[in-house]
């Protein structure tokens, strides 16, 4: 069963929680998908939700956050947004105090984040803010977001990469979202903790766009988007359609 907390005009995207009543949700904000004119691009809630107040945010302004994961009892990291422009911000306060950087050097949108600990982590997106010129990418920090290194770059054009998932072995699974229907569904793998990805073809399966994945160990998983599921139970290399149909579609 679920209680209304609040309800306003903001495009609530990402949420993640310290307890029962410290938290932060970010805003997609106006401009591009989100449906709102609120330009408060951060909020934070001490009172389990009930109501939310912006959070501070100390260097360049982002338009939104897409993602965002919590790393320990202090330190959150968050990034964003789909079709730009592309932003991190780390909180080491609880969510309090944000500290934001300009990711334009490096990607064109971001969407998700994971991070391994406080200095170590990975970040989901696209090298240009535009779908159809950009190539999914996966950048990678050992300075808590200072510098990056890009890990892996799609070989093809007009995709980005949406999701990550990691399994209790350390093997990574990243979803790779193509708008364009008549293109080939792919994701990224890594097997040995994030080092090194390849990119793997869904092969022989017609879809629209996946956005979803999630794994319950390191071969049964799920790829998901706007038309259907697909499971697998072979670490990737088959899929088959989940059934009904129905069960799992706009799987995000």
């Amino acid at each position: 069963t679920w209680n209304k907390l609040v309800q306003q005009a903001t495009s609530f995207r990402c949420v993640a929680f310290f307890d029962s009543l410290h938290g932060c949700a970010g805003n997609l904000g106006p401009g591009g998908w989100a449906p709102t004119t609120d330009t408060v691009p951060m909020y934070k809630t001490a009172d389990g939700g009930k109501t939310w107040t912006p959070a501070t945010i100390i260097g360049p302004r982002p338009k939104g956050f897409c993602g965002m994961f919590k790393v320990n009892d202090t330190v959150i990291v968050a990034c964003g947004r789909v079709s730009g422009p592309a932003f991190f911000a780390r909180s080491t306060d609880r969510g309090n105090t944000w500290y934001s950087k300009d990711m334009s050097a490096y990607a064109g949108m971001l969407l998700d984040p994971y991070f391994i600990s406080p200095d170590t982590g990975f970040l989901m997106g696209g090298t240009d803010s535009t779908e159809n010129l950009s190539h999914s990418i996966i950048l990678y920090t050992t300075d808590g977001g200072n510098t990056w290194t890009t890990k892996i770059k799609c070989a093809t054009t007009g995709d980005h990469c949406w999701k990550v998932f990691r399994t209790r072995n350390n093997v990574f699974y990243a979803s790779v979202e193509e708008p364009n229907t008549t293109d080939t569904l792919k994701y990224f793998k890594s097997v040995d903790g994030g080092n090194t990805w390849t990119e793997n073809v869904v092969a022989g399966v017609p879809y629209g766009w996946s956005q979803g994945i999630g794994f319950v160990n390191d071969t049964v998983g799920w790829i998901g988007g706007n038309t259907y599921a697909l499971e697998t139970h072979d670490g990737g290399k088959t899929f088959d359609t989940v059934s009904p149909a129905t069960l799992l579609v706009n799987f995000k």
